[in-house]
């Protein structure tokens, strides 16, 4: 079973007929807002009531359920798989291209994941105690199924 990240396909007052943009969010209402608050940026006269909201899932991002590993490891440790991963950020061009993190070499969460399997030290560094650590396929995985299904959201 995965997790569904529901699409909504969110028109403003100037766009063409449902050619706006897609927002991700659990309801239609919180799509509509989280596009009016973009949009007032800019033009003061909007309205709630200006922003249409229709279903979009085939745009729906499918993710999975959470790893049973993801429960044994420290929350402080786990933040610091997400950052490595660049999972812990809102989806841009950086998620899961980015895969490192840069510490103490005995820095206690990379430790803790290090033993979990799911960072390696690389023993690589710019100074003297400070070393890369690299997720591994699992602390990938794990780190993928603690992705926010919305960007407003904790770490799971």
């Amino acid at each position: 079973m995965s997790r569904i990240r529901k699409a909504w396909r969110v028109c403003g007052p100037y766009d063409a007929e449902w050619q706006g943009s897609v927002v991700f969010a659990p309801t239609a209402a919180k799509a509509r807002y989280k596009e009016y608050l973009s949009a007032s940026d800019h033009d003061d006269d909007l309205k709630l009531i200006d922003f249409r909201v229709r279903r979009a899932p085939e745009e729906d991002i499918a993710l999975p359920e959470r790893h049973d590993l993801a429960s044994t490891i420290r929350p402080q440790a786990l933040a610091c798989l997400m950052h490595a991963t660049g999972l812990n950020m809102p989806r841009n061009e950086k998620t899961l291209k980015r895969n490192s993190f840069y510490t103490d070499a005995n820095d206690s969460r990379m430790i803790d994941l290090e033993k979990a399997g799911l960072m390696k030290n690389t023993g690589r560094g710019w100074e003297q105690g400070s070393v890369y650590f690299v997720a591994t396929d699992l602390g990938i995985e794990v780190a993928r199924s603690c992705e926010p299904l919305y960007e407003y959201e904790a770490v799971a």
